[in-house]
């Protein structure tokens, strides 16, 4: 009967190695599986690290050009608003040089007009003392010829007597 107890005891002993070793092949089966998934999961977050990455990079490629961009629209601005305020400034030049030109015209005409009044009463001034000067002449002529007539008549006496 020993046997039979030892038998059945060592039945029942393999039976508990067996099922160990069944329990250990099933976690070790289950630590591969989760080994399996957790490489797995691993590789997919590696790919999603590496496509993050690459989306990461365009993201920042395209914030550098937008940044070019708006540097360039700034420095566009910039020159824009200096054209805009030289152009200003030259209307401004522009408008008190329009103002002065006219007051210079209006004293340019005035000036005009007084010299021509000048003018006419010169040369009324003129005509009046021509007109006198040609009655003197004419006076000076009648005297000369009647002091003529007057020199000659006498010589004619002088001549006579």
């Amino acid at each position: 009967m020993h046997s039979d107890e030892t038998g059945s005891h060592s039945g029942s002993t393999i039976s508990r190695k067996d099922a160990d070793l069944d329990r250990a092949a099933d976690d070790i089966h289950l630590l591969f599986q989760s080994y399996n998934d957790l490489v797995k999961q691993n590789s997919h977050k590696e790919t999603t690290i590496t496509d993050l990455t690459k989306q990461l990079q365009r993201s920042q490629e395209q914030e550098r050009e937008a940044q070019h961009s708006i540097q360039q629209l700034h420095d566009m601005r910039d020159r824009l608003q200096s054209m805009l305020s030289k152009r200003c400034d030259l209307e401004d030049e522009n408008k008190l040089l329009q103002s002065a030109l006219g007051e210079k015209e209006k004293a340019l005409e005035d000036e005009r007009q007084k010299y021509e009044t000048q003018l006419e009463e010169a040369q009324k001034k003129l005509e009046m003392v021509e007109g006198e000067h040609a009655d003197e002449i004419g006076k000076l002529q009648s005297q000369a010829e009647t002091q003529s007539e007057s020199d000659h008549r006498r010589k004619q006496r002088g001549q006579t007597a």
